[in-house]
């Protein structure tokens, strides 16, 4: 699938934000079944 530019910086802004937000926390969250609410809650930019 080839990407227009808007797209790739989505791509990339979410690629980011995951690595950088959700990952650390990962494997915790897996082991505690926890659902990361907070880090929702904090990406609401991502939807402006």
């Amino acid at each position: 699938m080839i990407l227009n530019a808007e797209q790739s910086m989505v791509q990339e802004m979410m690629r980011n934000y995951s690595q950088n937000q959700l990952k650390p926390t990962a494997a915790h969250r897996d082991k505690t079944h926890e659902f990361p609410a907070q880090e929702l809650k904090d990406s609401w930019w991502l939807c402006e």
